[in-house]
């Protein structure tokens, strides 16, 4: 209601303008809760790899919904963002990440025109330290190497001097390395929540030249150790077919992180023997731009 006649005719005068243009907010619709409105948001992610939509699905139960669940669209206000932020029960790392994907989700609501803005979208993130990146010298994968399972050694060296992904190596399928011509071909990865194959990351379809240290090691796996479907198999996977694939977790578990204790390399990540095979390959002279080829970047600065 309004007290004068022209101040009501004012406000239909807006309304019209804003329903003609396509920005009018019911005001009843921003009542939905930023928890019901996250469930249909990451169910509408169809895009989004299983990997990654599981990765959110995490963030939404232990973080998002705990803290934010319960507020209506319309009353989403920075000082909720604020007081999360300062929470130190929670990693720096995972309010900052969290956090990123809360304004992800509160501007589709303003697209949707649920709510007129995003009070959210200026607030101050917490400023992260980058882990200096880790990478062994020639003598360090190879005492990594002989740490390790010597079931596993074959899939540690193509790591670290071939440059693969975690999931390129344990998605590979015998047919795509060609000894003959001594090359991988990249046209898949082991997606590790569905244990499907899927396209590997984008721009990273590619062709890598399997070093001449490698070819005999890889010839043998391939005698010895692979199956009809993979290079590098789960050692389970005699005793229990079905457990033909490497599950990340498990590996990095039982297998990684024990070897690099032994190695005395401890804190090194699975990642890091990726890094190791580009060091080599700067280190021997080889041009920059077919490094970014081999490793699948998109971005030569990477």
């Amino acid at each position: 209601s309004f007290k004068k006649k022209s101040e009501a005719d004012r406000f239909a005068s807006e309304i019209e303008i804003q329903l003609a243009t396509g920005t009018y907010n019911d005001p009843k619709s921003g009542k939905i809760t930023v928890g019901e409105y996250a469930f249909k948001w990451i169910a509408g992610r169809l895009d989004l790899a299983p990997s990654t939509l599981a990765l959110y699905e995490g963030w939404l139960r232990l973080y998002i919904l705990p803290h934010f669940g319960r507020i209506p669209l319309n009353l989403l206000k920075a000082e909720h963002a604020h007081n999360y932020l300062i929470d130190e029960q929670i990693t720096i790392y995972n309010r900052k990440r969290t956090m990123m994907l809360l304004r992800q989700i509160i501007n589709s609501a303003v697209a949707e025109n649920l709510i007129p803005a995003n009070l959210l979208a200026h607030v101050k993130l917490p400023k992260t330290q980058s882990k200096p990146t880790r990478f062994l010298t020639h003598l360090e994968l190879k005492r990594l190497s002989n740490a390790v399972d010597p079931f596993y050694r074959p899939l540690f060296l193509t790591a670290g001097y071939a440059g693969l992904r975690q999931g390129e190596l344990f998605g590979l399928h015998p047919r795509n390395v060609d000894l003959d011509s001594g090359f991988i071909r990249v046209v898949e990865q082991l997606c590790p929540t569905t244990l499907e194959r899927r396209p590997p990351k984008s721009n990273s379809f590619r062709t890598v030249a399997i070093p001449p240290s490698l070819i005999e090691i890889l010839a043998e796996q391939l005698d010895e150790r692979s199956t009809e479907d993979l290079v590098f198999p789960n050692k389970n996977t005699y005793n229990r077919p079905e457990d033909g694939f490497i599950r990340k977790s498990n590996f990095i578990r039982r297998t990684f992180q024990p070897a690099c204790e032994v190695a005395g390399l401890k804190g090194l990540t699975f990642h890091g023997l990726r890094h190791t095979a580009g060091s080599i390959w700067l280190d021997a002279g080889m041009n920059i731009k077919v490094i970014q080829e081999r490793l699948g970047h998109k971005d030569i600065q990477t």
